[in-house]
């Protein structure tokens, strides 16, 4: 009786293992280039970018290399992440749910910023990507990761989200 629960469940933690193995090759698919000459990574919505500026929202990597950010939710820190993971595919922010709370992200689409009183400015945008300090002058949630990025990065950041 022993013996034969041993052999069912070790065949089924080889049958769960093969599993995965499988699951993860078809889902995280190997580093290649892709339309439009960028890096496809793997797991990000299993998709190429038209531009460096939609692959670092969708990524947080620029095809000139990877970008560090410092602050921000534990998870985003550990697993990294892009401002999509926030901000939503459209840009609209929202109630974002982690396992310990939730919290609001802003609606970063270009025409939405402008539109703010007083309204955001390139070098505002800049400012809050890469210092967390809104268009008042006003810190941001602590949920706002600080990126490092340079300026070239940072404006193909912003017309992509001109294009939202």
């Amino acid at each position: 009786m022993k013996r034969s629960l041993l052999i069912t469940a070790s065949i089924l933690i080889l049958i769960g293992l093969v599993g995965l193995i499988v699951v993860n090759f078809f889902y995280f698919q190997p580093f290649g280039l892709k339309k439009g000459g960028f890096r496809r990574y793997p797991g990000r919505f299993g998709r190429s970018y038209d531009s460096n500026g939609e692959q670092i929202y969708f990524t947080g990597v620029s095809r000139r290399g990877s970008i560090s950010s410092s602050g921000g939710p534990y998870w985003f820190a550990m697993h990294g992440g892009g401002c999509v993971d926030c901000h939503g595919v459209d840009g609209r922010g929202g109630r974002v749910t982690t396992m310990m709370g939730s919290f609001t992200a802003h609606d970063i689409r270009y025409s939405s910023l402008v539109k703010e009183k007083p309204p955001f400015t390139i070098d505002t945008i800049k400012r809050v990507i890469t210092k967390g300090i809104d268009n008042k002058g006003q810190e941001v949630d602590s949920n706002m990761p600080h990126w490092n990025m340079s300026n070239r990065d940072l404006n193909d950041v912003i017309n992509y989200l001109k294009s939202l």
